[in-house]
């Protein structure tokens, strides 16, 4: 109370420790706003001092993440009844509450964690229809979301050759990929597809 907007000295740094511009706002009766915009990513430290005394809690930190650095992929058509997996990357987006939903929640997902901000998700779908998977970070949608899955009826895949021989054997089909959440850059890997007869 009965300070000045001069008598108020805010001092912030950015996560690549840089010099960030700011506004003091006086909103009366000794209280002042301080307006500020984020270039990066990370951790930004405050300082607020009043008339050479600092204020409490200070240095203050505030967060700044990024929903338009996270990245999906690996998302395919899917066959009902058959495990379906895609990728999440929020390594570059901040901190923040990364959420996942297929169509509408109706659909349950499992999220593995694989480290680094990086994660796998599954979902086993139960109909042949399209699914929808809406990804949210801190409740901002995610670029590309809601993305589509086609969902088709195992026995209606294509390329099972014109012959049809193989329309039968589908629900036999077996891939392994269980070992290959985290495979190394520049070396060879491999998975197995058992497909009987």
């Amino acid at each position: 109370p009965g300070a000045k907007k001069g008598d108020v000295d805010v001092n912030i740094i950015s996560p690549e420790k840089r010099h960030i511009p700011h506004k003091v706002v006086d909103s009366g009766n000794g209280v002042f706003r301080i307006e500020f915009t984020t270039v990066e990513v990370g951790s930004y430290v405050i300082d607020v001092t009043v008339s050479g005394l600092s204020v409490p809690n200070s240095p203050l930190i505030a967060k700044a993440y990024d929903a338009s650095l996270i990245k999906v992929t690996d998302i395919g058509d899917g066959v009902v009844a058959d495990l379906s997996t895609f990728r999440v990357d929020a390594s570059k987006a901040g901190e923040g509450q990364l959420e996942i939903s297929i169509n509408d929640g109706d659909v349950p997902n499992a999220v593995q964690v694989l480290g680094g901000g990086k994660c796998l998700v599954t979902f086993t779908p139960e109909q042949a229809i399209t699914h929808e998977i809406e990804v949210t970070f801190n409740n901002d949608q995610v670029p590309g979301s809601p993305f589509l899955c086609r969902v088709r009826d195992a026995d209606n895949l294509s390329g099972a050759g014109s012959s049809g021989d193989l329309t039968n054997g589908y629900d036999h089909v077996t891939v392994e990929l269980e070992h290959l959440a985290l495979v190394a850059v520049s070396e060879p890997a491999e998975f197995t597809i058992r497909v009987p007869e």
